[in-house]
């Protein structure tokens, strides 16, 4: 039994140590509190212009977000198409501009560049004479935004920055602070813009009138989505760009239905497919073809005994088995000779060949070697073992 006083030496050790201990996790550690991005949930995760369908609804607005375009919207509507329109077929390119023209706002943005070479075409906004660039570096002077780019260096970083730019309204209602896309800009080529919007990287946006209504177009969509709506003079932008309204009503296309594989290999691929079909077309031609009359079927025929166990046989020599061939032979010798002389059933292998070959007149050597049973011989001593041993069944 340990001592009272040692107990409360080794208590008092004990707790010094965790006071030491405590002490120095206390001054090593710091507690804090750490965000962790999960990123967008629900709806939001699905709809990127959520944010704005709710910003403008405050403002009396009745809003409606499609995932893909079916139907324009009712006249005097204003209808948001950030989604793309290479997939548009001519027909719904022809109702967007009779809407359009009917008293509509239709609000696009262009996502193909304009190449003098290979040009995508864009049945909507060609005979306005929109057009999207690339800006390649920033310009020297800003007062002649795209005439001097500045030269581009070794070791080259992207020179687009996400910092936003003043813009003017082009009703002089004021400046906004808007984070546009810097790498494109949008050029009038022979149409006549209503308005622009432009910073030092020049225009994001054009107004065309057409008929009652007008076209809008914009170089990206991006600050107008969930994670930037909130940023900057954004906000005032979507107000002053959709002009929400009690009663008022706004559609918002947020993606694009994809065509269906045979539409898009037709328009990409239409000289491949055509050789395809050709081809087959002559190879199924050739697979009806046939040369002379038709060959009569021969009549099916049943096989004897004999052929099954031969090819049995074979199959099992094929397979190294012939131990067990040789083993059925003997077996079957051995019980003819129990049937017919029981006293030589028990007699060693020298002796029972010795009386077999006096009743059977054969010779005494190869009969001891065939009742020795040896499968790893070679097939031609294989075959003459199986003869002898079935030669002295029969004579027995």
């Amino acid at each position: 039994m340990i001592p009272r006083r040692n107990l409360i030496t080794i208590g008092a050790i004990v707790a010094a140590a965790l006071a030491l201990a405590a002490f120095w996790v206390y001054t090593s550690f710091e507690l804090y509190e750490h965000g962790i991005e999960v990123g967008l949930k629900d709806e939001a995760r699905e709809n990127s212009y959520l944010a704005l369908g709710r910003f403008v609804e405050h403002y009396g607005a009745s809003v409606r977000t499609f995932p893909v375009y079916t139907r324009p919207p009712p006249p005097r509507a204003t209808l948001y198409f950030p989604a793309e329109r290479v997939v548009l077929s001519a027909r719904q390119n022809a109702e967007l501009r009779a809407f359009a023209e009917a008293g509509g706002h239709l609000i696009v943005v262009t996502r193909t560049l304009w190449e003098e070479k290979a040009k995508t075409p864009d049945p909507l906004l060609d005979p306005l004479g929109a057009a999207q660039f690339e800006n390649k570096r920033p310009p020297v002077h800003p007062s002649k935004p795209m005439e001097c780019p500045a030269p581009k260096t070794e070791n080259d970083e992207p020179w687009w920055k996400p910092d936003p730019r003043p813009v003017s309204l082009p009703d002089g209602s004021g400046t906004l602070m808007l984070h546009f896309d810097q790498r494109f800009r949008l050029e009038e080529r022979g149409g006549a813009a209503v308005w622009r919007l432009a910073d030092t990287f020049g225009a994001h946006a054009l107004r065309y009138r057409v008929g009652q209504g007008s076209i809008t177009v914009l170089t990206d969509d991006g600050l107008l989505t969930n994670a930037e709506i909130g940023k900057h003079d954004h906000a005032a932008l979507a107000a002053w760009l959709l002009a929400p309204r009690p009663g008022g009503m706004i559609w918002i296309i947020r993606d694009h239905d994809a065509p269906p594989l045979w539409a898009s290999l037709w328009k990409h691929a239409a000289p491949v497919v055509l050789a395809v079909l050709a081809l087959l077309a002559v190879w199924l031609w050739g697979a009806t073809r046939r040369f002379g009359p038709i060959a009569p079927e021969t009549p099916a025929e049943r096989r004897s005994l004999v052929e099954h166990i031969t090819a049995s046989g074979r199959f099992l020599w094929q397979h190294g088995a012939s131990g067990a061939l040789m083993a059925a032979v003997v077996q079957a010798l051995r019980q003819r000779i129990r049937a017919r002389h029981p006293a030589w059933a028990g007699l060693p292998v020298t002796d029972l060949s010795a009386k077999l070959a006096t009743l059977a007149g054969l010779p005494e050597p190869a009969i001891a070697r065939a009742l020795a049973a040896d499968a790893r011989s070679s097939g031609e001593r294989f075959a003459q073992d199986i003869e002898m041993l079935e030669s002295l069944r029969r004579r027995l």
